[in-house]
């Protein structure tokens, strides 16, 4: 996502956290990043874009970030898309320039 002229990548690093603070940090990180989105079409002219948030996630994050992806949309009416992969794919694709606005990876 571009906010202000600066791109913003956000890195979730899993490690030892537990599942329970392990969603609640990604809910944080999609909340923030939605807050972002919403204001990042502030003194903007013309008619305003659906707000939306794109997600690259490590492929074994596919359950966990589903669920918080539709709860997510679920609370707030924004977007969300969620393209998971390996992380050495998707950090080729966001080198090259793909529009993600999250980037969450994972170790097990």
């Amino acid at each position: 996502m571009t906010v202000s002229g600066m791109r913003v990548t956000i890195r979730v690093l899993w490690g030892e956290m537990s599942g329970l603070i392990a969603r609640i940090a990604c809910s944080g990180v999609l909340i923030l990043m939605g807050m972002a989105v919403a204001l990042s079409g502030c003194g903007v002219s013309g008619a305003p874009e659906p707000p939306s948030l794109t997600v690259a996630a490590a492929a074994s994050l596919y359950s966990a970030f589903t669920e918080i992806g539709r709860e997510f949309q679920e609370e707030t009416g924004i977007a969300v898309t969620i393209a998971f992969g390996a992380i050495g794919q998707l950090t080729q694709q966001i080198e090259n320039g793909a529009p993600f606005d999250v980037f969450a990876s994972a170790n097990e």
